[in-house]
């Protein structure tokens, strides 16, 4: 159950307490007018007991404004608020009841609380104050002697202006809102890809902004597979949940994946955003539950097209600026998942290598390191965890290799180390003890390191020092994985 504020400004916040303060405030002046101006009777116990109710009620939320101000946090019941409005529409009542029941001023001053409902409240909201309001309606024009045809006739008055007053100020908030809020909502989802250096970490921080857009209360990223037609997730939000992976296979999304365009079903609606260079990107968003609905207020789009387009195009710029971003990495040398060196540099690091060896008269091994069990983890994780361990994997790396050492990714698992002044036993060694820390790390990811090393003749030429290096990776993942083989010597 949520209430519309708890996701505006703080200033809208600000104003809307203060319209419910005027609104819950009014019948106190009203009242003392009353009271000087009142010929006939007065109930005084219902006067007292009416004020006191009012100070109190006042005094309240006046108190929990000032705390959500100290706070900085304008997250507010909905329950709290509908409480709040119903008390003071009883209250409302018991002053028209008070005052001889035939006061008009305070049947007048129950549309105000009507109105502040139709602004800030959701569907169910609505209908309790309506049919409270309905009732208390009853009783006022009982007590003021009311029966019949003419008790009808102004319960059927009090009914039609009620809904049109809740009716026309919903649909003007939700109007206005809708529009300031989508707007605001796309800039913030610009503005935050603005930060993203890459895909995964744009999609993790822009997916919550669209829950504040569409009536949603999940959402999966799908990317097509490069090497079949099938989908990994890419991200989620507010995290992966099981049954997620066969998102894929529902008829919504074959539908977008076919025409390329928004699909809209009675559960799901799947947003395909474009290419991203490893696939194509598809967005399932799943409406939220009808209790969750009935509650809110209007003001988010309950699965519009037109509003679905509208974030597909914000993520696609996202998407955009961070290959673009990707690219002048790659072109400058730098893997943009991890971060590492990417392979297109290993071999002119290689060659550089190979001629300061010869000056030097010194060594120089190089190893190739690939996580076992990756397809395995991927399969049963998704992409977005499999993409998460190769970052761990590569900063494991990095804090394990000394600072002379060049560490490359050199494929989608694979990673590649140049040890300079090394030979054969020492970069074995290193590797070996590298590989076995990283078993004890890893453990709960159910995935390990293989290796090959080779150490450079002074005489073959760069590729096939990294062939030699290869073929060494390969029979350490023939023999079971998990070790480390030479390519001059016995595997132990």
């Amino acid at each position: 159950m949520r209430f519309i504020d708890s996701e505006l400004g703080t200033d809208k916040v600000k104003r809307g307490i203060a319209i419910g303060l005027v609104g819950v405030s009014g019948e106190i002046p009203t009242a003392l007018v009353f009271l000087l101006l009142k010929k006939t009777a007065i109930n005084w116990t219902y006067v007292s007991a009416i004020l006191a109710w009012n100070a109190a009620l006042l005094a309240y939320i006046a108190y929990k404004f000032r705390r959500l101000a100290r706070a900085g946090s304008m997250r507010i019941s909905p329950l709290l608020v509908l409480v709040i409005t119903c008390c003071a529409q009883i209250s409302n009542a018991s002053a028209s009841v008070a005052f001889g029941g035939n006061t008009g001023a305070f049947r007048v001053n129950m549309i105000v609380p009507i109105a502040f409902m139709g602004a800030v409240g959701g569907l169910s909201m609505n209908v309790i104050t309506w049919v409270l309001t309905m009732g208390l309606g009853v009783w006022v024009s009982s007590a003021a002697g009311y029966t019949g045809k003419d008790l009808a006739a102004i319960i059927i008055v009090y009914a039609t202006i009620s809904a049109v007053v809740q009716g026309m100020v919903a649909m003007a908030v939700r109007s206005g809102l809708g529009r300031e809020r989508l707007r605001s909502r796309l800039q913030e989802i610009n503005e935050t890809s603005m930060r993203a250096e890459t895909v995964d970490a744009g999609l993790q921080e822009c997916l919550p902004l669209v829950s504040g857009i569409m009536s949603t209360d999940h959402i999966v990223a799908f990317i097509s597979d490069a090497a079949g037609p099938g989908y990994s997730i890419k991200a989620a939000w507010p995290s992966v949940e099981p049954g997620d992976n066969h998102l894929c296979e529902i008829e919504e999304f074959a539908a977008a994946a076919s025409k390329k365009g928004t699909t809209v079903g009675p559960l799901y609606c799947v947003v395909p955003i474009g290419f991203i260079g490893q696939g194509d990107l598809f967005l399932v968003m799943r409406r939220s539950t009808e209790k969750d609905r009935f509650f809110l207020s209007g003001v988010k789009e309950d699965f519009s097209a037109d509003t679905a387009d509208a974030i597909a195009s914000a993520f696609l710029r996202m998407v955009n600026r961070v290959a673009l971003i990707s690219s002048q990495l790659i072109r400058s040398g730098v893997d943009p998942l991890t971060g590492l060196a990417s392979r297109e540099t290993l071999e002119d690091r290689l060659k550089t290598e190979m001629s300061r060896a010869v000056r030097m008269n010194s060594n120089l091994s190089v190893a190739t390191l690939e996580v076992d069990y990756m397809a395995e983890f991927t399969i049963k994780n998704g992409k977005m965890a499999s993409d998460e361990l190769l970052k761990q994997v590569a900063d494991f790396m990095s804090e394990h290799v000394r600072n002379h050492d060049f560490l490359v990714r050199y494929g989608t698992e694979q990673f590649a180390v140049l040890f300079a002044d090394t030979g054969a036993e020492g970069a074995f060694s290193m590797v070996d003890r590298l590989r076995s820390s990283f078993k004890s790390r890893a453990e709960k990811a159910e995935v390990s390191l293989s290796a090959g090393v080779a150490t450079w003749d002074f005489s073959e030429s760069s590729a096939s020092l990294l062939q030699r290096s290869d073929s060494a990776l390969l029979q350490a993942k023939a023999q079971g994985r998990n070790q480390v083989v030479g390519a001059s010597f016995m595997s132990i």
